[in-house]
């Protein structure tokens, strides 16, 4: 007969809900932007893409920002709480590790890139460079919040196995 053990706590249960659906959003959002919107800039003039990118930033960003804080609010806190159990810790470790490369990324080159394509006017072909170069370093990106949600999903199963809050079958119902 199946031995149910002690649940993991509510608290350390919802920050690792908040870190895997908060991360899964994000790299959904990320996705969205890069598939749909990327295909649809691609077919664009650079100089209409340029005019409009703006306005569907801000757009965007009001989804995706809160997301990409969310995410590093529940890693950073599954991370403390599951800190004695080393095999979920090295994953919560690991999306932390993804969501701070994606954070470099974003802000080194995306947010700057973003800010300027929000007044100063480029030529057709420099245009054309910088949605090419915003959507190649886009890509990265999407793979890293996929990993970090992985990564998440993965952490929060290792501990809630380590905690017992999965049920365990007993050697006799095998």
């Amino acid at each position: 007969m199946p031995t149910i053990i002690t649940a993991h706590g509510a608290r350390t249960r919802r920050d690792h809900l908040i870190a895997i659906m908060a991360s899964g959003g994000f790299a959904g959002g990320g996705l969205l932007i890069g598939v749909s919107a990327g295909r649809r800039w691609l077919e664009m003039d650079p100089m209409v893409w340029q005019q409009g990118f703006w306005a569907e930033f801000l757009g965007f960003a009001v989804a995706i920002v809160p997301l990409f804080l969310l995410t590093f609010v529940g890693l950073y806190r599954s991370r403390r709480a599951d800190i004695d159990v080393p095999a979920a810790r090295w994953w919560w470790t690991a999306g932390l590790v993804m969501w701070g490369i994606n954070c470099v990324i974003t802000s080194a080159y995306h947010l700057p890139v973003n800010i300027r394509l929000s007044g100063v006017p480029f030529s057709p072909e420099e245009a054309e460079a910088v949605r090419t170069l915003w959507l190649a370093l886009h890509a990265p990106r999407v793979l890293l919040a996929i990993g970090t949600c992985l990564a998440a999903a993965q952490g929060a199963l290792i501990s809630a196995a380590a905690s017992g809050s999965a049920s365990v079958a007993s050697p006799s119902d095998r």
